[in-house]
């Protein structure tokens, strides 16, 4: 799936995402919850072409290059952002069933594969991983995304992305102009 990648690593245009579960959503968790948090974002992410790069505890970082999602990229990865608040309850009138958080930024990154895990003979299992400041701005923007939302940067306006609402944010790097995209229950 990944041979056009395989002992490389390569600049690419790249649409991130950063999915994060919020304040005490985690707190409470259960590791069931956690489970199907897990699943849902495979569910939303993976079947628009985009791939889970790596999960820690409530934070899950997608990538979609052109490579696998095709040119339109930035879009598919809203797209899947919009699905993921969706399975993940955002849209419905009962309220989430954990308060996840979304950012989208759309960069140049290097992409590349790596060993699977220690002892892994070389060409044989390797994981693709991207690394860069994509990741860094994609997991800023999730952190200070509230729960429902989809912070989308600049740069992935700028890709054709619409976004009904526009707001400055404090990331780590400094405030930043977002774009906005969030669910209405029901919709």
């Amino acid at each position: 799936m990944f041979a056009f990648l395989r002992g490389t690593v390569a600049r690419k245009g790249v649409a991130e995402i950063a999915l994060d579960v919020h304040g005490a959503g985690y707190a409470v968790a259960v590791p069931e919850t956690i489970a199907r948090y897990h699943r849902a974002a495979r569910r939303a992410l993976v079947e628009a072409n985009g791939f889970i790069d790596r999960t820690v505890d409530g934070l899950v970082v997608s990538a979609f290059i052109p490579g696998l999602a095709g040119p339109d990229h930035a879009p598919l990865a809203a797209s899947a952002s919009h699905q993921m608040l969706h399975e993940t309850g955002h849209a419905g009138t009962a309220g989430p069933w954990l308060p996840v958080g979304i950012g989208l930024h759309t960069a140049v990154a290097h992409v590349g594969t790596v060993p699977a895990g220690p002892g892994t003979s070389p060409g044989k299992g390797v994981d693709v991983t991207v690394t860069g400041e994509a990741v860094a701005v994609a997991q800023s923007l999730a952190a200070a995304a509230r729960p429902g939302e989809v912070l989308v940067s600049e740069s992935t306006v700028a890709a054709g992305i619409r976004t009904p609402e526009r707001r400055s944010v404090d990331l780590k790097a400094g405030t930043a102009l977002v774009g906005v995209l969030k669910v209405m229950p029901g919709h």
